[in-house]
């Protein structure tokens, strides 16, 4: 048998993998559900020895995001802790079981799309007009700082 589960809040157009597995019997971390209901569907498609595949529906759960350990996680990249190691995410993502990195790294990026956006809505709420935020690519303001410090010290 192989297992291929699928979740999705509201729109079952942006279904999520969630895990795959040739196991019968394997953990599940699930991404937060939706921010308002927290409510997560679930499906599981099974493919048999004979190559037919049912699906199972599975009844929906809510699922609420630990923003204590997504906080700490952040907190600790912040500030480069050497602690890190303690936090569970990071844990979870050095388990190497690629389902447990696959289902971390779908939560994380979820929970920190919605911290952005909530951000953003703070700030457009807050009197800054919209066209005047901008995005960066990752490092992006930390790499023109170095490279203006570069140029400061090399005169």
């Amino acid at each position: 048998a192989y297992l291929v589960i699928l979740a999705w809040t509201t729109d079952i157009s942006q279904r999520t993998i969630i895990a795959v597995s040739p196991e019968d019997n394997f953990q599940v971390r699930l991404p937060a559900g939706d921010n308002g209901t927290s409510l997560l569907n679930l499906v599981v498609y099974v493919r048999d020895l004979l190559n037919s595949v049912t699906q199972v529906n599975i009844s929906s759960v809510n699922v609420i995001a630990d923003m204590a350990i997504i906080n700490d996680l952040i907190d600790k990249i912040t500030n480069s802790s050497s602690t890190i190691t303690n936090n569970a995410i990071v844990r979870l993502l050095s388990s190497g079981n690629q389902n447990v990195v696959g289902q971390m790294i779908i939560s994380l990026s979820q929970e920190l799309n919605q911290m952005s956006s909530e951000n953003l809505d703070k700030a457009i709420s807050n009197g800054i007009p919209a066209v005047d935020i901008s995005v960066s690519l990752l490092g992006s303001q930390r790499l023109k700082q170095v490279i203006e410090f570069d140029r400061f010290h090399s005169n």
